[in-house]
């Protein structure tokens, strides 16, 4: 969900935006930004170029690649 976020995240600075069809993709997504959402708030107020950081799963950095 994480690359989600950040598709979406780089669409909106676009002027885009990205529509999930999919209801069990659309109720994964918004459970998913529930449960970060302390994650995504800081990443947006401190630097948006470096938000990889804050989302990390026992003390494992999530990695896009």
């Amino acid at each position: 969900m994480h690359l989600y976020w950040r598709v979406m995240e780089e669409l909106k600075l676009l002027g885009e935006t990205l529509i999930f069809n999919d209801p069990g993709l659309q109720r994964s997504y918004q459970s998913w930004i529930r449960r970060n959402a302390g994650a995504i708030a800081q990443c947006l107020v401190n630097e948006p170029s470096d938000c990889s950081a804050v989302f990390e799963y026992k003390g494992i950095m999530h990695s896009l690649s």
